[in-house]
């Protein structure tokens, strides 16, 4: 059973998303990921520090719920995220890197807005292969600090344990939108003096469109997009969240 949750075990699998053939739902291989991503950020039983913090087991964070009396852009956009709680919708692959061969654009996504608290809300993805079979190990965790918003990646295998790597993401740099926002891992020069921002973005039309990816210099690597238009029943728990 185990095998299911390891074909995804690299979905979002970095503090830095940015490489060149970028991979989501586990369809990077080992190799690549020993190939693009760097070291400085925790991976494989390593920690980083700054924004793209807490990797591995870690499963908490600590959150300063005594929000500004002034709305913020980032109020406005956890006020959106929270009008979808209880709903689910379901999704498909907009965009992705031509060289990824395991995730075909044929999967059926689902993302379910389970859990919505005042500081936290967790966005179950299911996915659906072209066999029929589901995967259920992946998370997003949203978390509001009084200064940022903070978004993590729960992964888990079947049976409820936690994956090698979970609990990766990073922080907003900056006051974002009501419909858009930005979680950035610390920036990294190439030698050709090239500047790199990667992360994860999330963007939200509401009634419309939810859309959640991996970005690089403001570019979509991978984009999910979520049709908000059409409810769908909601799937079961997620695994280790029943």
């Amino acid at each position: 059973m185990l095998k299911r949750a390891g074909i995804f075990q690299s979905f979002f699998h970095s503090q830095n998303p940015d490489f060149d053939s970028i991979a989501m739902l586990g369809i990077l291989r080992k190799n690549m990921f020993q190939r693009y991503f760097i070291i400085v950020l925790f991976s494989a039983g390593l920690y980083a520090c700054g924004a793209g913090s807490e990797g591995n087991n870690a499963d908490t964070v600590n959150v300063v719920s005594d929000m500004s009396t002034n709305p913020t852009e980032q109020d406005a956009f956890w006020e959106n995220i929270q009008a979808l709680c209880d709903n689910a919708y379901e999704g498909k692959v907009v965009k992705r890197p031509e060289n990824a061969t395991q995730l075909t654009g044929e999967e059926k996504l689902l993302a379910h807005f389970r859990a919505c608290g005042e500081d936290t809300i967790k966005i179950p993805l299911h996915v659906q292969t072209p066999d029929g079979k589901w995967n259920r190990s992946r998370t997003w965790v949203l978390i509001r600090h009084t200064d940022s918003l903070e978004l993590r990646h729960d992964h888990r295998h079947e049976d409820g344990s936690k994956e090698t790597q979970t609990w990766y993401g990073a922080l907003t740099r900056d006051a974002g939108s009501d419909t858009d926002q930005e979680f950035l891992s610390p920036d990294r020069t190439l030698e050709d003096g090239t500047n790199i921002v990667s992360g994860w973005k999330m963007v939200i039309d509401p009634d419309q469109k939810f859309t959640y990816g991996l970005i690089r210099n403001d570019d979509w690597i991978y984009d999910l997009s979520f049709d908000l238009e059409n409810p769908v029943n909601a799937p079961p728990a997620p695994w280790g969240h029943e």
